[in-house]
């Protein structure tokens, strides 16, 4: 398998080195097969024999390193393609940091510092872990919780903030909250610390759990209702609230994004980021640059959409800064934007290849602070004929609100590599 495998390769590497100093036609005469398998070699789908191999490099010589430009990019054979892609996949690289903090290690060791186990007797470490973790999916998952939820996003500002309130609101039945509103809830409740029949911190109890310490977001009760900090604060904040905000999308999300995501969210269990494909590859692009932009500054910002507002029911309410803040303001992360990505500047690199196409490499970024992804969006458009190369370029220019694009130069910059005018006289 491994001679087989380096021979694919090296079948793909001699067959490009050839076609690109002579034609694929020729190239098959060469070999004396038909040129449909030039094309299936180049695509790992055919491999050339040894006596092949060394009829290539007899003619055309050992193939050379060629200097290359590495990336992890996205990839489209057109611009339209990449327009009718990029919101889509701006969705999925938000869901895919959002996942990434929800699952990982510092938000992980919150929800589990947050679930106060009622029986002294626990067990070891990992006993105590697994009945905490069985006790956090079982509550996300119960009636209760969505109720609770559900209230929490009906009530004004003035309510949020209300931390005592909402403490007490706990106890009382999710059904008379909801009926009667938190501010006569509280008032008809004895603040004897009995719990209602119907309440969420009866189901929490039903559990095995004394209570749930995270409710209020993650900072201490002082931190919460401390309205002079610049942080999103109050239950919304909260992992849990966010995480009920992803339980009640999961579906209809991995249906829009076309995802083979887990039924469920678990947690210490498979990571659904697992499932998600990733929207990038590998890339090494060669050529001349005859075009480079550097630090561009967009003149609108291109905001992309929120992934959890794609649905009206289930829109995050918004106190103050996004309470997807809340989550990445964990003391424990250091603070890491989860909302949705905001570019402000474009970089964008023109390659002339030896093959006379272009391949147009840009970088978005993102001056937002993302721990969990980077502050660059890498995009490419590949096999770009060279009839239509400032076609694609104007393309980029209008859909970023560029003020222009410097035809005169690139054009020089595409004769002096020797690359083709459309409608340029050629003096021989």
């Amino acid at each position: 398998m491994k001679n087989e495998t380096l021979t694919k390769q090296n079948t793909k590497t001699l067959l490009i080195h050839a076609t690109n100093a002579s034609s694929t036609k020729e190239v098959a005469n060469i070999l004396n097969v038909p040129p449909s398998r030039i094309s299936e070699g180049k695509g790992g789908r055919w491999r050339l024999n040894i006596d092949q191999i060394s009829t290539l490099i007899e003619v055309f010589g050992p193939p050379k390193a060629v200097q290359g430009y590495y990336a992890e990019a996205e990839v489209f054979n057109s611009f339209g393609k990449f327009k009718d892609n990029f919101e889509r996949n701006s969705i999925r690289l938000q869901l895919r940091r959002f996942l990434t903090a929800i699952y990982g290690k510092p938000c992980q060791a919150f929800l589990l510092r947050s679930v106060v186990l009622s029986d002294d007797n626990h067990g070891d470490e990992s006993t105590i872990a697994k009945d905490k973790f069985r006790i956090i999916n079982e509550l996300i998952y119960s009636p209760a919780f969505e109720k609770w939820h559900t209230f929490l996003k009906s009530q004004p500002d003035e309510n949020i903030h209300n931390h005592s309130r909402l403490d007490q609101a706990r106890f009382i039945n999710l059904g008379n909250l909801s009926q009667l509103g938190l501010e006569a809830a509280v008032n008809t409740y004895s603040d004897s610390g009995e719990i209602e029949p119907g309440s969420l911190m009866e189901t929490i109890k039903s559990l095995g759990a004394d209570d749930i310490s995270g409710m209020f977001g993650p900072g201490s009760a002082d931190e919460i209702l401390d309205k002079t900090r610049k942080r999103s604060i109050g239950p919304t904040s909260s992992p849990y609230f966010l995480i009920g905000e992803l339980v009640y999308a999961y579906q209809e999300i991995a249906g829009l994004l076309d995802l083979a995501l887990p039924a469920k969210v678990i947690f210490n269990s498979r990571n659904p980021l697992a499932e998600i494909p990733k929207e990038t590859a590998e890339v090494v692009i060669t050529g001349d640059i005859v075009y480079d932009l550097e630090n561009e500054k967009l003149p609108n910002p291109s905001t992309c959409t929120d992934f959890l507002n794609l649905f009206p029911k289930q829109q995050i309410r918004q106190y103050g800064l996004n309470s997807l803040e809340g989550l990445g303001g964990i003391s424990d992360y250091g603070f890491s934007y989860l909302g949705p990505a905001v570019y402000s500047h474009i970089n964008a690199k023109l390659f002339l290849s030896k093959s006379l196409s272009y391949h147009l490499y840009f970088e978005l970024y993102n001056p937002i602070n993302t721990k969990y992804s980077g502050n660059f969006r890498s995009i490419v458009i590949e096999e770009i004929p060279g009839d239509k190369v400032f076609q694609i370029l104007d393309e980029l220019r209008a859909h970023f609100g560029l003020e222009t694009i410097p035809l005169f130069d690139i054009k020089k910059g595409i004769a002096a590599k020797g690359g083709f005018i459309p409608g340029a006289r050629y003096f021989e």
